[in-house]
């Protein structure tokens, strides 16, 4: 049972690592077909022929290679560890640099959304503010119609502690 467990572990653990590297070796391998392409004959398949005939010609006289590019390179992987290291890096840097331009804009962002709630907050305290001395223009309004009618009908009613002051309600007196 516990060599089972041990090998599970192990699988778990393998997995892991694949997993981890599959993105990256996608793109290398994407590369490497990327640049074989760039190297293979402008002309398809079949109509190629014509063009092949010289250069095996040459190879069965001299020994000369058949690909253009044969004679400088050895065969092997289309990339060196170098060039990987080098693709590597670039790779890293550019996202690193798209990475800090999405936090800056990332910043602007958040300023701008600020500003917008600013903005938001002054038009409505302006509406409010508005809204406040409408109000009070009102109140003071009432109260001076009532006192200029004397009526003893309405009299001001407190609350109690609890109600803000300035603030009268009317009603009906209990007289009639």
């Amino acid at each position: 049972m516990v060599l089972i467990n041990l090998l599970v572990a192990i699988m778990g653990d393998t997995w892991q690592l694949v997993k981890e590297s599959a993105d990256e070796e996608w793109k290398f391998l994407l590369v490497q077909d990327m640049e074989e392409f760039f190297h293979l004959h402008h002309v398809p398949p079949p109509f190629n022929a014509l063009a092949l005939l010289p250069r095996i010609y040459a190879h069965l006289a001299d020994g000369a290679f058949l690909s253009e590019g044969e004679s400088q390179v050895t065969r092997g992987p289309l990339l060196t560890p170098s060039d990987l290291k080098k693709k590597s890096k670039v790779a890293q840097l550019t996202v690193q640099r798209k990475q800090q331009a999405e936090e800056a804009l990332t910043t602007s962002a958040k300023l701008s959304e600020i500003s917008r709630s600013q903005v938001d907050c002054a038009e409505r305290l302006e509406k409010l503010s508005t809204a406040s001395a409408y109000t009070n223009r009102k109140i003071s309004q009432m109260l001076a119609q009532v006192q200029q009618h004397g009526d003893e009908s309405f009299r001001p009613v407190t609350v109690g502690r609890f109600s803000p002051p300035g603030t009268r309600r009317f009603r009906s007196s209990p007289n009639k």
